[in-house]
């Protein structure tokens, strides 16, 4: 149990196992076929890697080895909706906050095909290098998502490298009838998903996918005589593919989930979360005092109390805070905060191994009851 799983040399075991159970993966997901994976810590981790891919590919990657002084300024393109990792990759690998473009995204929160095409003209106009368009699948906030068979084919035709976050929404690909989500994800470059957020995997596990290993190699690679696995071809050191040498035996819990669950039992899993997040957002909305705020996108939905005659602004945001610190001071549920079009809402976010039907009903009894005394005017 205590693998160094950095080099095939010290843990062919983990090495192999980590290849199969993320073929497996690649499988059960419907991503099609060309990928390559590794297990990142998590989800912006991978993100680091794919942007610093595309800093590198984009700069021929003389960026590894001569820095980013003198070279052309690099243009990154996510949404408005894209996580909060896409924007660190992008300071962190030395591109510069300054440098995403957040292009405006559609009534359902995806980004705009035609903003993109026109933000990437004109910084190439203005003599910026445009390297790369990040796509969202499932965004945190609310789980919207990009349309990849809008994006993708502009990101290619452009030249550049492409990456989808999918953390949290990549594990209900698993179920056929929602990969309508991640139509025209065979185009993209990169790709990740995250078992520990809702593929009743422990912490940390999250699941890379790259066309070209190669380039991530490239990227990330350093040879010591002492990080190599000696005389031997054809094997995988997946310490040349990350930025951590020293890596933990992950593949093994991945594989205890998918032999324990198998694909069928995960599948009734997401199911029935989809299914429950479903039935109590409308019940809130059905609820005196209450305003759903998102709809419900697989697991996930947001709302707010709205007392009657209260308007939009900071008084209604302040009194949404304060619910929200009373429902968790509660301890019966866990809530979480986002800011969506403006506003401060609260999401509901249905997705422990543990969660029972049954758990709808005390979720919204504890909801209604302590939010009483808050609907008082």
């Amino acid at each position: 149990m205590a693998a160094q799983c950095m080099l095939w040399q010290t843990s062919p075991a983990g090495t192999e196992m980590e290849i199969h159970v993320l073929d497996w993966l690649r499988q059960m997901t419907g991503i099609g076929e060309g990928w390559h994976g590794v297990i990142q810590t998590g989800a912006g981790m991978a993100t680091l890697s794919a942007i610093l891919t595309a800093r590198e590919k984009a700069l021929d990657w003389t960026g590894k080895e001569q820095g980013l002084a003198g070279q052309k300024v690099l243009r990154v393109y996510s949404s408005t909706q894209a996580h909060s990792s896409i924007e660190k990759a992008v300071f962190l690998s030395g591109i510069g906050r300054d440098n995403l473009v957040k292009i405006p995204v559609d009534a359902e929160g995806a980004m705009q095909a035609d903003a993109l095409r026109d933000a990437i003209a004109a910084d190439r106009a203005a003599g910026y290098l445009p390297c790369a368009v990040c796509c969202v699948v499932g965004g945190t906030s609310v789980g919207v998502s990009d349309r990849l068979d809008e994006i993708l084919p502009i990101a290619r035709d452009e030249g550049l490298f492409s990456h989808v976050d999918a953390a949290w929404a990549g594990t209900a690909m698993i179920c056929p009838e929602f990969r309508d989500m991640i139509r025209g994800v065979e185009m993209a470059d990169s790709l990740v998903m995250n078992p520990h957020k809702w593929m009743m995997t422990n912490f940390d596990c999250s699941a890379h996918f790259v066309k070209s290993p190669d380039e991530l190699k490239k990227t990330m690679s350093i040879t010591p005589a002492y990080l190599v696995t000696q005389d031997a071809e054809g094997i995988t050191d997946f310490s040349q593919v990350t930025m951590e040498l020293g890596r933990r035996f992950r593949a093994l819990k991945l594989w205890f989930v998918i032999r324990a669950y198998g694909v069928s039992g995960l599948q009734e899993i997401i199911r029935n979360h989809v299914t429950w997040a479903g039935e109590l957002a409308d019940r809130i909305a059905a609820t005196p005092g209450f305003e759903l705020t998102s709809p419900a996108r697989l697991g996930l939905f947001s709302f707010r109390l709205r007392p009657q005659g209260m308007q939009d602004g900071a008084d209604l945001d302040r009194l949404n805070a304060s619910f929200l610190d009373a429902v968790n001071a509660d301890g019966t549920i866990y809530l979480t905060q986002t800011v969506h079009d403006d506003r401060y809402v609260i999401r509901v976010s249905i997705g422990a191994t543990a969660t029972r039907a049954e758990d709808m009903d005390i979720a919204l009894e504890r909801i209604v009851a302590i939010a009483k005394p808050f609907l008082v005017t």
